[in-house]
């Protein structure tokens, strides 16, 4: 899988050469494994169009999102987009006089004046555009992959990209901790309180050991005994002493029962694994007044499927969460007419998960505030609907979460194009879209071992966010925030060279895909990814509940599929004491004053949880250490590859709008 990926980057990376002047199209050749798409199968296109001046849209998205330019928060209705923006009549006169002459069905033009669909079979695109199609497998997804669009002269300057016949599955970025194995698979019922919940995620008797020679039982975790080394990992020691009492599997803040059983630390540095923080101390954590409720303003999630027991499932978790209930009429489904036939083995759970992450987060955060959730076909139509929620009037000047991305920014050239239209249109109308920076490590979905950046969040035209480890104490008191790079070791034996780890942790670094845009700092020429980050660690993660197979489970989640939503949620409490968009808001967080606090600044801690075990890791006696910010370079002054310019701090809410 990591060697497929890693393919895709690169032909995604590489112009390939035209017989015309249409855009250069990265497409695979034909994989191995795939056959010929069958010749009548219907194919859903987008003709993405040329306007007047893409430069001078992209320049007026600068100036509107600028403090200081004289055009800063002048943004354009959907009519002005397109009337100032928009394709010339001429230009859409031609092109679709073209397809329905090679046998396109046309579609209506979308409201921004840019994006054309057609309709055709897989003959009529091998014979208009010169693309093979074939069906094959990526990851046990079944998508297509087409060969080089070859554009007639008559309309190749009329066209900016051409997408929709390579399907590249997007990716959701929240995942649970591998401390609590089985939450997701709904092995965790509800009950009356969250550290309830996840105490059988978390208790599992076949880690109990006998005492040997040389060892001594430390802890006693509900009916569970282990026994440790007497060693030492990387300046962290684990004592002989008599056994340590839990009051529980979990804690229900940092460190509080302070019980982990490992020495050489201070106190406090060491948690049991988090049950998943409350909407009190997830509110705590960005400094909320009570007043900050988002009332008048509208929080947009894109997805893939939706979950019907969604509103179900966030209802029954916030009883357990002190969170008030979200109303039915403050919660919206919207689909978008979309052609074609569906991907198939989408892990329609993970986006449920996912789903239900964003929901239960934004109404979190911001209670008062409508929720629409955009609801994609599968997992390779994001980026359509995500079009289709900026063309949208009515969702004007919200704000939109963007909890999924293209690993490795590995998509085509004609579908980045594409997409970062659709970004810095939404700039122009004070739409604001916040798009997670990605997950990588052996313990994620991606399998990435090395930090990579994923697509959406390196275009310029988004507000990229990464993630923080976030330590709520007691009385809901923020006792600090680091980066979130987990490294995981077991602690049986006295090297860490020996035991493979598990690592997670927030995508980020520098764009190979995109330039740097003008608000970045001169010294790299490329985009710098992420911009701030938020709460994503799943080890403190929110307490999150879900149904998957029929059965509600609950516990913490995390992923910069949370810190996301987050941030998302925080900009529409901008916007509602503002009373205006707040759009996109790069510009503002690179060019503020460092003095500020519209941003924390995220600095290294030396911290980490203790657990008994991991899953998918095999039983260990002594349990199992997972570090925080340990991925190189560690948090730091500045900006860095995984906290950005740093988390929202006090005056986030007040600043931003």
């Amino acid at each position: 899988m990591r060697l497929r990926h890693l393919m895709a980057c690169l032909l995604a990376a590489a112009p390939i050469a035209a017989t015309t002047a249409a855009p250069a199209t990265a497409s695979p050749p034909r994989p191995d494994a795939s056959t010929a798409t069958a010749a009548t199968t219907t194919v859903a296109v987008t003709i993405s169009l040329h306007g007047p001046s893409e430069q001078q849209l992209r320049s007026y998205a600068t100036a509107v999102s600028t403090p200081g330019n004289s055009q800063y928060g002048r943004y354009l209705t959907t009519a002005q987009l397109r009337q100032r923006f928009g394709a010339q009549p001429s230009t859409v006169t031609r092109v679709s006089r073209w397809a329905r002459g090679a046998g396109f069905t046309v579609g209506a033009l979308d409201a921004t004046g840019t994006r054309l669909p057609l309709t055709g079979t897989v003959a009529t695109v091998r014979t208009a555009l010169g693309a093979t199609l074939y069906d094959t497998v990526q990851d046990g997804i079944r998508a297509r992959v087409a060969t080089a669009v070859r554009l007639p002269p008559r309309i190749a300057a009329d066209v900016a990209a051409v997408t929709g016949l390579n399907e590249q599955p997007a990716q959701p970025m929240s995942l649970r901790p591998t401390t609590a194995p089985n939450s997701s698979r709904g092995s965790c019922l509800s009950a009356s309180t969250a550290a309830a919940v996840l105490a059988p995620c978390l208790a599992r008797p076949d880690v109990e050991q006998p005492t040997a020679t040389g060892r001594r039982p430390v802890v006693d975790v509900s009916g569970t005994t282990g026994a440790v080394v007497n060693g030492r990992l990387d300046g962290w020691k684990v004592p002989p002493q008599l056994p340590v009492r839990s009051s529980g599997v979990c804690a229900t803040s940092w460190a509080s029962p302070d019980t982990a059983p490992v020495q050489g630390r201070k106190a406090g540095s060491v948690s049991m694994p988090l049950c998943g923080y409350t909407g009190p101390q997830l509110r705590s954590l960005y400094g909320l007044r009570a007043a900050d409720d988002g009332a008048g303003q509208t929080i947009v999630i894109v997805g893939a499927y939706n979950q019907a027991s969604t509103l179900r499932d966030a209802n029954t978790t916030f009883a357990l969460n002190g969170v008030a209930a979200l109303p039915a009429n403050r919660y919206e489904v919207k689909t978008y007419p979309a052609g074609g036939a569906r991907a198939r083995g989408c892990d329609t759970a993970a986006w449920g998960q996912e789903q239900a992450t964003d929901v239960q987060t934004a109404h979190t955060l911001a209670p008062a505030a409508k929720i629409v959730y955009a609801a994609a076909g599968d997992c390779t139509r994001l980026s359509d609907t995500l079009a289709q929620v900026v063309a949208d009037p009515q969702l004007r000047g919200s704000v939109v979460s963007n909890s999924w991305g293209y690993p490795a920014e590995a998509l085509s050239n004609d579908e980045l194009a594409a997409t970062d239209a659709i970004l810095a249109r939404a700039a122009v109308l004070g739409t604001g879209t916040y798009t997670a920076s990605g997950v990588y490590g052996s313990a994620t979905s991606t399998g990435m071992l090395l930090p990579d950046r994923a697509y959406p969040a390196s275009s310029p035209w988004t507000t990229a966010v990464g993630g923080t480890t976030s330590a709520v104490g007691a009385g809901n008191t923020v006792l600090w925030q680091t980066g979130w790079a987990s490294s995981a070791t077991a602690l049986n034996t006295r090297t860490a060279e020996s035991n493979a780890p598990a690592v997670a942790g927030a995508g980020g670094g520098t764009s190979v895909r995109e330039p740097r845009p003008g608000w970045q700092p001169a010294a790299n020429p490329m985009r710098q990814v992420p911009d701030l980050a938020a709460l994503a660690d799943p080890n403190t993660g929110l307490f999150v509940g879900t149904t998957t197979e029929g059965r509600y489970g609950a516990g913490p989640v995390g992923g910069t599929g949370l810190a996301t939503p987050i941030v998302a949620s925080l900009a529409a409490l901008a916007q509602a004491r503002s009373g205006q968009p707040a759009g996109l808001i790069t510009p503002q967080l690179w060019t503020r004053d460092p003095a500020t606090t519209t941003l924390t600044d995220i600095q290294h801690v030396d911290a980490a949880v203790w657990t008994p075990q991991m899953s998918a890791a095999p039983a260990e006696p002594d349990g199992y250490l997972v570090r925080t910010d340990a991925a190189e370079p560690h948090a730091g002054r500045g900006w860095d590859p995984v906290t950005g310019l740093g988390a929202p701090g006090r005056t986030f809410v007040a600043d931003v709008g």
